[in-house]
């Protein structure tokens, strides 16, 4: 697949997040993917997951743990199997109400149009202030 036909696809997989399809967003990843979210233990949601079951798990975590009030991919590029996206969360912790800005980028390794690996760089020092105090902390 071409850098176009690598970035069509995962900016469609930003839409079926955005619509809450997840069935299709799945579709887009291959039935091994690794999804990584680095981050220190007090982020209920760093860490790897791997397969569909897995990252399914992680989008209903999200869901309920945070309320994303802006989530906004601006920059998708692309080279090879490689896309990168850079963009902008905002939201707030459902358990603490406490709010986040977040600049952020994402990677997706790709593999006969079927995104194999995520991995994601954000400000996890303000997510964590976000988090604190929340049992799902620990989670």
């Amino acid at each position: 697949m071409g850098d176009q036909e690598n970035i069509r696809i995962v900016r469609e997989g930003f839409e079926d997040f955005k619509k809450g399809d997840l069935a299709t967003l799945l579709s887009k990843f291959a039935p091994d993917i690794v999804w990584v979210n680095p981050g220190p233990s007090e982020l209920p949601l760093a860490g790897k997951k791997q397969g569909h079951a897995q990252v399914a798990e992680h989008f209903k975590k999200l869901h309920e743990l945070v309320e994303l009030t802006q989530f906004e991919p601006k920059e998708f590029t692309g080279h090879g199997d490689m896309v990168a996206v850079f963009g902008h969360s905002e939201g707030k912790v459902r358990a603490t109400g406490k709010s986040f800005s977040d600049d952020w980028a994402m990677s997706f390794r790709m593999k006969d149009g079927k995104v194999i690996h995520h991995m994601q760089y954000n400000d996890t020092a303000a997510l964590v202030k976000a988090f604190a105090g929340s049992k799902s902390q620990t989670a």
